[in-house]
């Protein structure tokens, strides 16, 4: 990596050594790097040619797009040059080399010209090592783009906005194929055999979904800036045509046919620019539907679980009701079967057997003795009874304070109220105010 970008830095040398050396025979001179210079070198480029240093500072080369230019008097107050800088993103989607890499690039596009009256221009370009990017530059040298270069200063950024509108339009289409992947995924189920499960549980990825609508919002706002960057040539051109129109006389047709590819640029431009907003809406609407999916999914969960649930209560109603139904009866077996309840046979008593009995299924005669001792069951059966409402109570009280709602906030002279009140007047009062209460739209105050 290291030996890598030290290549590209000597390129860059190279380069712009050669760019600074006077080229009496040649009218266009091309410099192609793909980094910054040296600060030697960016003085030296400031000093031959005006290019500013602020093209090279933080804020010039991260800049999203923008275009200048700059006129510079000869001795005799006349025009001497006319420079422009140019830059412009383009965010485009590729696959990732590694898992670990990024699934995006971002193509950089910094260009500077200086013309000069006479017929000649020299242009540096400062943009990645895209072979396409370089064999369009490379092609300015051909004689048919090189005469209008030399003849119009705005010439080499309608020829080369060409290929960057070729560009913005792959870079769009590059994420239309990512929105159109997650529109085909909620599509498939549809589109398969009647075996598949059609109420799993939907499983969207929502993180590379928003991955990819910061993305597309990238690149909008690429295309709006260049849109922005596209006028702004447009009118400094004009503006040039205006107060230079004495120098262009014998280039009627380049000055004539620039503002109109720049113009068919800009429409072009506008026209993926629309595009890219109907991704965003594209993409917020399949956003939109999944979580409506999983909404309605979790809906149907929830029905089939409160459908569980009222089977499982209707259950357990049956099960209390059967208990409820033995409960007297077996609290009165459980009261008698003590010993301080006996039933004995008179044999036992006054050592005779006694008469049978005829008329009762019992054949031996028996009494019925209650224990004069029966008060213990009550002495201790009452008081642990209320010690167990007492705990209860405490206990529910401590749980409301841990973790309070609304209902436990409700003065009781309210809840009474509600229910015992003999108006229905005031029944239906406290009523709406107990609603209020849960719903937080009332304070507890005195009732």
């Amino acid at each position: 990596m290291a030996q890598a970008n030290q290549q590209v830095l000597d390129n860059t040398s190279r380069e712009v050594t050669k760019f600074c050396q006077p080229q009496d025979t040649e009218n266009l001179q091309l410099a192609i790097i793909h980094s910054k210079p040296s600060d030697e070198h960016q003085k030296q480029l400031y000093d031959l040619f005006g290019l500013s240093l602020s093209f090279w500072s933080k804020y010039e080369q991260e800049a999203s797009g923008y275009f200048a230019a700059y006129d510079y008097p000869d001795p005799a107050n006349a025009l001497g040059a006319h420079t422009t800088t140019l830059r412009l993103l383009i965010k485009v989607a590729k696959t990732p080399e590694h898992p670990h890499s990024k699934d995006y690039a971002w193509l950089e596009f910094g260009i500077f010209t200086h013309w000069v009256h006479g017929g000649k221009v020299h242009v540096l370009v400062q943009c990645g090592d895209q072979p396409t990017t370089i064999d369009v530059l490379k092609r300015l040298h051909t004689e048919p783009v090189r005469r209008r270069c030399t003849r119009d200063p705005y010439a080499v950024q309608a020829y080369i906005l060409e290929h960057l509108v070729k560009e913005f339009d792959a870079s769009v289409w590059s994420w239309r194929d990512r929105v159109r992947q997650f529109e085909k995924d909620r599509l498939k189920p549809k589109t398969k055999a009647k075996a598949v499960d059609t109420t799993s549980e939907p499983d969207p990825d929502y993180q590379r979904m928003h991955e990819v609508a910061r993305h597309v919002i990238h690149c909008t706002e690429m295309l709006a800036t260049a849109i922005n960057v596209v006028d702004s040539i447009i009118e400094e051109h004009s503006a040039f045509l205006t107060d230079n129109h004495h120098l262009l006389q014998s280039a009627t047709f380049e000055t004539r046919n620039v503002p109109s590819m720049l113009r068919r640029h800009r429409s072009f431009l506008k026209a993926f620019h629309l595009r890219s907003q109907a991704l965003q809406d594209r993409l917020s609407n399949e956003i939109h539907l999944a979580f409506a999916a999983v909404t309605q999914h979790d809906s149907k969960v929830a029905v089939r679980i409160a459908e569980a649930t009222q089977s499982d209560s209707a259950s357990t109603k049956t099960i209390s009701f059967l208990g409820l139904i033995f409960l007297p009866s077996t609290f009165v077996c459980s009261l008698f079967s003590t010993s301080f309840f006996s039933l004995q046979p008179t044999v036992d008593l006054d050592g005779s057997q006694g008469t049978p009995s005829t008329t009762h299924p019992d054949n031996i005669p028996t009494y019925w003795i209650v224990s004069d001792r029966f008060w213990i069951y009550w002495a201790f059966a009452i008081p642990l009874t209320l010690f167990t409402i007492l705990v209860w109570s405490i206990w529910q009280n401590y749980t409301a304070l841990r973790h309070p709602k609304a209902s436990d906030m409700i003065p009781k002279g309210m809840k009474f109220g509600a229910m015992f009140s003999p108006r229905s007047k005031d029944r239906k009062r406290y009523l709406n105010g107990l609603n209020e209460i849960e719903l937080g739209q009332k304070d507890c105050g005195p009732v």
